[in-house]
């Protein structure tokens, strides 16, 4: 195989040798072996700006996507501390609904035999009434809308059978609200709560999973 490549290579420079219409064998031989060296030189040239450009755009998306990581980031930053608002919001309007709701009953025990005092303090004890919130839940479904207005439809899509309390709850625990806090602004015993976020995670399908029901609601 190989002398039959050798004598096909000799035919092709001889035909080439003859072309150029003589000259010495050597000259040619120079000639031709100079050109396949700038063709190999020029090949290789084109391959190594070829990964350069490779390089710089491989480069560029990284850099573009890294930007994206850090925005994604700092949003995702934000959104923690404005969850983390409401969450503390929502605590110390119940701390206060609960102080104003213990000071009316105190008051409503207090006996006055004065009409016009019995008048003013059922005004007084009509007032705190009014500024106690008499939905709490209503308040902290509005606050929590504001910051993820699409939470509770994705969920829905994607489990529509979640009841508007279980939602609610999953709106709780995407505010990484203690189980504490959820107890008390559903007016529940703790050990309540608890049973009622491991129901939840059956019905998420991730029960049988290491996932923390806060992550996975993350996601939403």
């Amino acid at each position: 195989m190989k002398p039959l490549l050798s004598f096909i290579t000799c035919l092709l420079l001889t035909d080439r040798y003859n072309a150029t219409g003589g000259g010495t064998l050597s000259n040619f031989l120079y000639d031709y072996k100079t050109q396949y060296i700038m063709s190999v030189v020029l090949f290789w040239i084109i391959v190594v700006l070829l990964i350069v450009l490779l390089i710089v755009i491989i480069s560029k998306k990284n850099r573009i996507i890294g930007i994206k990581i850090k925005e994604l980031a700092e949003i995702n930053k934000v959104l923690e501390l404005k969850n983390k608002e409401v969450a503390e919001l929502l605590s110390k309007k119940m701390e206060r609904d609960k102080i104003i709701n213990e000071i009316v009953g105190e008051m409503k025990n207090i006996e006055l035999k004065d009409k016009i005092s019995k008048e003013i303090m059922s005004r007084i004890v009509k007032s705190l009434k009014d500024t106690v919130s008499d939905d709490v839940l209503t308040d902290f479904d509005k606050y929590f809308l504001y910051i993820h207005p699409d939470f509770y439809n994705n969920l829905h899509k994607m489990y529509p059978e979640l009841t508007q309390n279980e939602l609610r709850l999953c709106a709780m625990v995407r505010l990484n609200m203690s189980t504490k806090d959820i107890a008390e602004i559903n007016n529940i015993e703790p050990n309540s709560a608890r049973i009622a976020k491991n129901r939840l995670r059956k019905t998420l399908g991730i029960s049988n999973t290491e996932e923390s029901l806060f992550t996975f609601l993350s996601e939403f």
